[in-house]
């Protein structure tokens, strides 16, 4: 689900809100802040770092600061699927970035 991201531009927007409602290839995860284009007939993705629809730089990636804060503050590795249940709410979601001012 995709909560009250500010978008480069609306081209953006649009395509990655119609994923939720048709096969597209860019995506958003909310709580990496991370966009990515699918690879097609594949299973992989590439994380882009410019909009393709307008040029702009899209904010970095918080892949390191997701995994470092769920280990060093909850005791947490994302990789067990025991610990992974323990993942508090606001970490699968874009709360805990904006929360915390990234």
């Amino acid at each position: 689900m995709i909560i009250n991201t500010t978008w480069c531009c609306d081209k953006m927007k649009a395509e990655i809100e119609i994923f939720n409602r048709a096969p597209t290839p860019f995506t958003y995860n909310p709580y990496f802040r991370e966009y990515s284009i699918f690879i097609p007939d594949t299973s992989s993705v590439f994380h882009i770092n410019f909009c393709p629809m307008c040029g702009k730089i899209l904010p970095n990636s918080l892949r390191k600061e997701w995994y470092g804060i769920l280990r060093t503050t909850f005791h947490l590795n994302p990789n067990n699927l025991d610990d992974r249940a323990k993942i508090p709410e606001e970490f699968l979601t874009e709360e805990w970035w904006k929360n915390r001012g990234l």
